[in-house]
């Protein structure tokens, strides 16, 4: 079962101070100090760990990740799905972000940028872990921390 979380984007956090941030105001009988709907509530450290891990895609329109579901040189690929695509997607309105599951046994994962000049670039990032993902676009200046 998946649990689907809705995120505020900072700029209505103006009242968010992350030094006062107090644990009693998440829980289910409090009505005060509410952020976030209660029914769609990340757990407090998912909101620490957002606000905390800024990541800003100033060109970029589109980031997908294609993944097979198992084979070698898969893991790399769903990690950096899990680890860093929620810190990029909450820290940029403007970007699409779609992850492609292929039906191919073994497929090679990539992953596809474009920019707003609509360039695409594409690359087989197939037996790399999350982090070396991550640093490539880093260091081909799509994204900065």
């Amino acid at each position: 079962r998946h649990q689907t979380y809705t995120f505020t984007h900072p700029s209505s956090l103006s009242n968010f101070n992350i030094n006062n941030f107090n644990i009693n105001n998440f829980n289910n009988n409090s009505n005060s100090n509410r952020i976030f709907n209660k029914d769609k509530m990340p757990p407090p450290q998912s909101i620490v760990s957002l606000l905390n891990n800024k990541i800003v895609a100033d060109n970029v329109t589109k980031l997908t990740v294609s993944v097979c579901k198992r084979g070698s040189g898969q893991a790399g690929a769903r990690k950096f799905v899990r680890e860093f695509i929620p810190s990029i997607k909450f820290h940029n309105e403007g970007l699409s972000f779609s992850r492609a599951v292929l039906t191919e046994v073994n497929a090679k994962p990539t992953v596809s940028v474009e920019t707003s000049d609509g360039k695409v670039d594409e690359w087989d990032v197939g037996h790399l872990t999350s982090e070396e993902i991550f640093q490539g676009l880093m260091d081909k200046k799509y994204i900065s921390k």
